[in-house]
């Protein structure tokens, strides 16, 4: 069993070259813009301060430091945002590894942009106003109507949309390719039940 699972990893098609010519320079271009972005702000804008205003009534800039998960979760258990974080990023780049369809792997690539991008960020943003660090830099505030049941008065960042675009992004490749098997499976039952109704 164990030499059978061995020798079918060892010949499994990786799918190393687009994971290098695609994935890569989109992981890289996400988490490269999501950096320059909280750079901007953290040089630019006061932590905590007014808020700018980019398009009335639907778009502000507000700097805050997150020191929870997406929507401000778990904002008072640093430790269990940053382990739950470096969990969800290992699975996602062993999924990534081992998993070859190209439009699933897009999706997980724009994922761990995001996953990536927050986590690492963590070790450069500045304290938070009660000098605590290890937190991630928010300044994206859209409108009420805008903004998720569970998340309402969100304040996000860039990686956060990557992480939602991703999601939503892998769970449309999972339809599309669990519609192709399904049409396949029911072809081929379809052509073997015909061979025996003509008895070939």
């Amino acid at each position: 069993m164990w030499l059978e699972l061995s020798q079918n990893l060892k010949n499994r098609d990786y799918q190393w070259k687009f994971k290098l010519a695609i994935c890569s320079p989109i992981f890289v271009i996400l988490v490269a813009l999501d950096w320059i972005s909280k750079a901007i702000v953290v040089a630019k804008m006061e932590q905590d301060g007014s808020p700018i205003t980019i398009i009335k009534n639907f778009l502000d800039f507000k700097f805050i430091i997150n020191m929870g998960s997406a929507g401000g979760a778990n904002a008072d258990k640093l430790a269990l945002t940053i382990t739950l974080a470096t969990i969800s990023a290992i699975v996602l780049i062993i999924a990534f590894i081992f998993l070859t369809d190209r439009k699933v792997l897009i999706g997980i690539t724009i994922i761990l942009s995001g996953a990536i991008g927050n986590l690492v960020a963590r070790a450069w943003a500045p304290p938070n106003l009660m000098g605590q660090y290890g937190g991630v830099v928010d300044f994206i505030s859209v409108a009420s109507w805008l903004q998720l049941p569970w998340a309402k008065n969100a304040i996000f960042n860039l990686a956060d949309i990557w992480v939602n675009i991703g999601v939503i992004w892998f769970i449309i490749a999972i339809i599309i390719e669990g519609t192709k098997q399904l049409k396949v499976y029911m072809k081929a039952k379809k052509n073997s039940q015909s061979e025996k109704e003509t008895g070939v």
